[in-house]
């Protein structure tokens, strides 16, 4: 509880009505909307879930993913660049000069309301495709489909000229451990330990027969969502499942780019 809820419950006779607002606004975390917020969200208990899915890489767990992605990026006010990689998602939100920001930038609020809706999107989706398999295909995914998946979500403020940076290193993140899934699947973890990425990458291909490099590239590198000039005017949000590795210097200038008019926008104050 803040020092000014403390010192009215100390020193003040309350009414119940009050008592309980001081106790609710007392836990309000305020972002600085004069820096842009991003809300991080993961998925609940992924651990348990990714036990039903198909491993490395399932086809109905990413395109639901997507839809998450997809619908945060279109119902959270001044949203301007998605990313979801695995079980994660992140969306950068901007607040235009002067504008009054979404939800007065609560931060639990926004997170709230983002997990609300990643949780409904990302069921509804995965339901709706499971719907159409077959009873055998099915199956595996009867645990999932007889209890929801959740997600959760903190919302915090990030300087302007460093979001790009978290963006790639979520990427990067999520490149290392799609190296670490896929040797899984192929060598349990003491056949593994000690070894780099470019040794199991080696070790998959020398051994297995496997090439990495050849898995979806949502699957390595994430899927992005940003928005593109539309015809004949306007913007309309796109989803890029080919992304390229942030880690050069052409696509870095690139996801820079997605970001450049908020960084610009962050000037002016």
């Amino acid at each position: 509880m803040s020092e000014v809820s403390t010192f009215y419950m100390n020193h003040k006779k309350l009414t119940l009505e009050e008592e309980f607002n001081v106790l609710i606004d007392g836990k309000k975390t305020i972002l600085n909307c004069r820096e842009p917020a991003m809300i991080y969200l993961n998925m609940c208990a992924f651990n348990t879930v990714v036990k039903s899915l198909d491993r490395p890489y399932d086809g109905i767990f990413y395109d639901a993913m997507r839809n998450a992605l997809t619908s945060l990026c279109n119902n959270l006010h001044g949203c301007i660049f998605g990313y979801t990689a695995s079980n994660a998602i992140a969306v950068i939100l901007a607040t235009k000069p002067n504008a009054t920001p979404w939800v007065g930038y609560n931060a639990q609020k926004m997170s709230s309301i983002a997990a609300s809706i990643a949780t409904v999107a990302f069921n509804n989706r995965f339901k709706e495709l499971c719907s159409v398999l077959d009873d055998k295909d099915k199956e595996q995914y009867t645990a999932l489909l007889n209890k929801p998946m959740y997600f959760d979500a903190v919302s915090v403020n990030v300087p302007a000229n460093r979001a790009a940076d978290m963006i790639y290193w979520l990427q990067r993140d999520r490149n290392r451990h799609a190296v670490q899934e896929l040797g899984r699947c192929y060598y349990n973890r003491r056949e593994l330990l000690g070894l780099s990425n470019g040794e199991i990458i080696a070790k998959l291909a020398n051994e297995q027969e496997v090439d990495f490099h050849s898995m979806p590239t949502m699957f390595k590198r994430g899927i992005a969502c940003y928005k593109v000039p539309k015809e004949p005017a306007g913007t309309a949000w796109t989803i890029d499942e080919n992304l390229p590795f942030y880690d050069n210097t052409e696509s870095k200038r690139f996801l820079n780019e997605q970001l450049d008019s908020f960084v610009e926008m962050y000037s002016y104050y």
